[in-house]
């Protein structure tokens, strides 16, 4: 990953935070037609995030796909640490740090909601900051 790279990470004090977060992000970017790529750590994640960006809002859902090769889809769903949407914003779900060689956008998770996830978090903006990228907390 590039140093002009920004790490966000999003506060998460309950559980219900982190759906709405991940709601919140795939609309925003859909919206104003940027790709957005979601990683994550499995096939049974893979499906949970599915589930959800089809489920939530009530009223709406989100076109997305879940690949593991090249999409043009806006919104994708992989375990491929590869980008495969052209995307410039990525939604980290997996345990570990992501690093690209081209400059991105990387949303965390600040997970307060139990000490395996606290720990997961120190670990992963521990890594961030020893690679000297911009770091974002928000609420």
């Amino acid at each position: 990953m590039e140093k002009n790279s920004k790490i966000i990470f999003l506060q998460i004090r309950i559980v219900r935070m982190k759906l709405q977060k991940i709601v919140h992000a795939a609309h925003y970017h859909f919206q104003k037609k940027e790709p957005l790529l979601f990683l994550v750590q499995d096939d049974m994640a893979a499906k949970y995030v599915d589930h959800l960006l089809w489920q939530l809002p009530e009223e709406s859902f989100l076109p997305h796909v879940i690949t593991n090769s090249p999409a043009k889809d806006l919104i994708v769903i992989s375990s491929k640490k590869k980008n495969l949407n052209g995307a410039s914003h990525f939604f980290n779900l997996t345990d570990a740090p992501l690093f690209f060689e081209e400059s991105v956008t990387v949303y965390e998770f600040e997970d307060y909601t139990h000490p395996s996830k606290i720990k997961i978090f120190q670990q992963k903006y521990n890594d961030y900051k020893a690679k000297n990228f911009a770091i974002e907390s928000r609420a």
